[in-house]
């Protein structure tokens, strides 16, 4: 955010690494020691304007206000959106984690507004089958994953000692990868910071290589 906005503030001319670089220069070159918040932020400043105190410091830095990507990746005719996916990817979703303890899977947390939260599935709940299925804590979201969006299931929990079948209606898997696209107009001075962020002209295409992804990576959304 910072970056983009004293190089917007600057027309490029300017960015973060000057104010890296006179940080450098004027806490631990001159005087040998780390610099402090204060500093960082008035350097920051100077370069930017003011604005950049308020809009970042302020409400980013100092409270929790979330960041606003659309808007900093807008400065360079950018947007944030998620990774476009083929009608084949299109997975089944209940929107729930499972737990595993002493051979009963059950469920340990629900996310709100989920196919698991309207078919009145609730942490706790033991999952003993789906569609006549017996399942467990690997194969259930194996299962639900090869569904399809708007299939029907049903499935046997156990609930303080009582067995009740609940039906759900599986929604999409959310797509948590994110990627930058460019906007579809971008005036010239988003171009040219661009330009001169990515030292890449306007008109060759923003790629991402896909990469095979490691047995060690864990997931980070390990709902299901």
């Amino acid at each position: 955010m910072i970056d983009m906005a004293i190089r917007r503030a600057t027309s490029s001319s300017k960015s973060l690494d000057d104010a890296m670089r006179r940080l450098y220069n004027e806490t631990y070159a001159k005087e040998n020691r780390g610099y402090l918040d204060e500093e960082f932020e008035r350097i920051c400043v100077e370069l930017g304007g003011q604005s950049i105190s308020k809009e970042i410091f302020d409400t980013r830095v100092r409270s929790k206000q979330k960041v606003d990507f659309d808007r900093y990746l807008g400065y360079a005719g950018l947007k944030l959106g998620t990774k476009a996916k083929t009608k084949s990817e299109k997975k089944g979703y209940l929107g729930m984690k499972l737990k595993s303890e002493a051979g009963k899977v059950s469920i340990a947390s629900r996310l709100f507004s989920t196919p698991a939260e309207q078919a009145g599935l609730a942490a706790g709940d033991e999952i003993l089958a789906v569609d006549n299925l017996r399942v467990d804590a690997s194969t259930l979201p194996f299962y639900i994953g090869n569904k399809k969006p708007n299939d029907k299931v049903s499935i046997l929990i156990s609930r303080d000692g009582y067995l009740e079948t609940v039906e759900a209606i599986l929604a999409e898997l959310p797509e948590m990868e994110s990627r930058i696209y460019k906007k579809e107009e971008a005036n010239p001075e988003e171009k040219s910071l661009f330009k001169h962020w990515l030292l890449q002209d306007w008109d060759l295409p923003v790629e991402y290589t896909e990469e095979a992804t490691s047995p060690l990576r864990t997931k980070v959304l390990d709902y299901f």
